[in-house]
């Protein structure tokens, strides 16, 4: 009767290293962790994308509704060389991702509402209309 105990607790140790050894090691659960962080950060990104296009489109159709942006399409802006890169623009400026840090800062006009936010708060004023740009 011992002997049959050994020889079960023998096969029920064999089964459990079998088992253990066929598990992922440290690195490849490390790695798959690594994977879907990496993908968790793609749809975070993309979510977000998605929420500042809506964000812009509300904020352009919260500035109609109170005629602080005629429903025309206004001149875009752009930021001259004489840009001092003090960033007061980028908050003010109710599209996201419009203007762009560097030196000079930069605007995307396919982006620019022409509201005109970013030139009243530009201590050189550096953002002007592109209509009144010599180019």
């Amino acid at each position: 009767m011992s002997w049959l105990l050994w020889i079960i607790a023998i096969v029920a140790l064999l089964f459990a290293l079998k088992n253990h050894f066929k598990s992922k090691s440290l690195l490849e659960e490390i790695d798959d962790l690594r994977n879907s962080y990496i993908d968790l950060r793609k749809e975070i990104k993309e979510t977000r994308e998605i929420s500042n296009e809506n964000y812009s489109k509300l904020a352009v159709e919260l500035l109609k509704s109170q005629n602080k942006l005629s429903a025309k399409k206004l001149p875009p802006y752009r930021i001259t060389e004489d840009c001092i890169t003090c960033g007061s623009c980028v908050p003010e400026c109710p599209v996201e991702n419009c203007i762009i840090p560097g030196e000079p800062y930069k605007i995307i006009i396919s982006k620019c509402i022409g509201c005109g936010k970013c030139a009243k708060v530009c201590p050189v004023d550096s953002c002007v209309p592109i209509e009144s740009v010599e180019l």
